[in-house]
């Protein structure tokens, strides 16, 4: 399985950013042109969660949903201020195996595109 609407692009890797710091690039193996802005949702929206169930995770060989790691795009603008997250599509990784997938959340308190300083959809 691919990102929504890029499913034929299936090999990722993460990148640190220079410097460190809490953002990553997830840039596409097959096309070296496209790369997201990934994060730790959890840096902007302390309350999120998402439901998971054993067949979401059973594609990425995760067992256990405390071993694995979520991250969701951002989208940042040239003002930084409108930046936004893709809570409704979350990235859940296994870290371990190297594998990871993109759920689809039917959560009405999620958006694609959710700000991230103010907290409410763009």
């Amino acid at each position: 399985m691919g990102l929504l609407g890029l499913e034929s692009i299936r090999r990722f890797v993460l990148v640190d950013q220079p410097g460190g710091g809490p953002l990553q690039g997830l840039q596409a193996v097959e096309e070296p042109a496209l790369a997201f802005i990934v994060a730790d949702p959890l840096l902007f929206f302390a309350d999120y969660r998402i439901p998971v169930r054993a067949e979401d995770l059973a594609p990425i060989d995760l067992t256990d949903p405390s071993q694995g790691k979520v991250l969701v795009i951002l989208w940042v603008p040239d003002d930084p201020t409108l930046a936004t997250a893709n809570l409704q599509g979350p990235l859940v990784l296994n870290p371990e195996r190297g594998l990871a997938r993109q759920l689809v959340l039917a959560d009405g308190r999620y958006a694609t595109k959710h700000r991230l300083f103010g907290n409410k959809p763009a």
